[in-house]
């Protein structure tokens, strides 16, 4: 384990310089340890490898940032953790996770560079009204603001934030949990970049999913599991994965996180009578995100229509 902890924080000089230290961190109440628990607010399944972290409905409606905040995020989440940054972070670690890096915005080419770290699964479960215990995935509870529909369910990045002055997390200091936007401090982060400023964030609380403001919640983190889906390439050029249409990015996205968590799959792409000039598309912007288009076969087989998507 002091190697684990050695290794995580070996790049502690170089996060410094890339992040501004924060002269106080906002307040945050006690957090009492209960039976059974790794730290306060936090337990581990060893079993499942699962870590699982108390918290509460912050925000039920509106644009987010954040599916699951710390201290001091709380407008901008559906879900405010009750529980240490740093104590989640020791979890995910202990459980096998390996933390990667952070976006890091490069003045060259004006854009993030993409987070790195282990894949990671996000569900949250809760007792509804008549006691029932109900679980979803975190993107239950999002919409996409230009589709109107929930995200396409993909992992996290287990960037495990950075290091700021005094060697402390900055996500324990900024409040960045689960980051549904670019944000370099973020514990966890999504594998594509969404823009961060108030006018341009894609996703808002999906309302009629999310329990009340203040509703005690479980946050539960897994290594993400392999997952297989339907994709498909229709005559108009439209993108669908399990019968929902998609971006040529989210395509992208989705593909590449398959073929990350499954080392052995082809992935089948229904072409059907989609256009020579629209499966080249895709597959040049396959090609750009560095995807091996050696895994990926075109299916000549047409997809069942599903209009809209839905």
């Amino acid at each position: 384990m002091g190697v684990f902890f050695f290794i995580l924080l070996g790049g502690a000089d170089v996060c410094r310089a890339q992040f501004p230290p924060q002269t106080s961190r906002p307040a945050t109440r006690a957090v009492e340890k209960k039976p059974g628990e790794f730290q306060p607010g936090v337990s581990i399944d060893w079993d499942a490898r699962a870590v699982r972290v108390r918290g509460r409905v912050a925000q039920t409606a509106g644009p987010l940032e954040f599916f699951a905040c710390f201290a001091g995020k709380d407008h901008e989440s559906a879900i405010r953790m009750e529980a240490e940054a740093e104590h989640v972070f020791m979890a995910l670690g202990l459980c096998g996770n390996t933390p990667g890096a952070p976006i890091v915005w490069n003045e060259n080419t004006s854009r993030y560079s993409m987070p790195t770290g282990d894949l990671i699964d996000v569900f949250v479960t809760w007792s509804a009204e008549s006691d029932e215990l109900r679980r979803a995935g975190a993107f239950d509870w999002l919409i996409d603001s230009a589709t109107e529909q929930k995200p396409l369910a993909r992992p996290w990045v287990f960037t495990g934030s950075i290091r700021a002055e005094g060697d402390s997390l900055a996500a324990g200091r900024t409040g960045a949990g689960v980051a549904i936007v670019d944000m370099p401090d973020s514990l966890l982060a999504l594998t594509r970049s969404y823009a961060s400023g108030d006018n341009d964030l894609w996703a808002v609380a999906n309302s009629e999913a999310i329990p009340a403001s203040g509703t005690p919640v479980t946050v539960e983190f897994r290594p993400a599991a392999p997952r297989s889906r339907d994709i498909s390439l229709d005559f108009r050029g439209t993108i669908r994965i399990d019968g929902q249409i998609v971006s040529i990015a989210d395509a992208v996205d989705a593909i590449s996180l398959m073929l990350k968590l499954d080392q052995k799959a082809t992935i089948s792409v229904k072409t059907g009578d989609a256009m020579k000039a629209d499966y080249a598309r895709l597959e040049e912007a396959l090609k750009s995100a560095g995807v091996p288009v050696e895994r990926i076969q075109a299916d000549a087989s047409r997809a069942a229509e599903q209009p809209n998507g839905r």
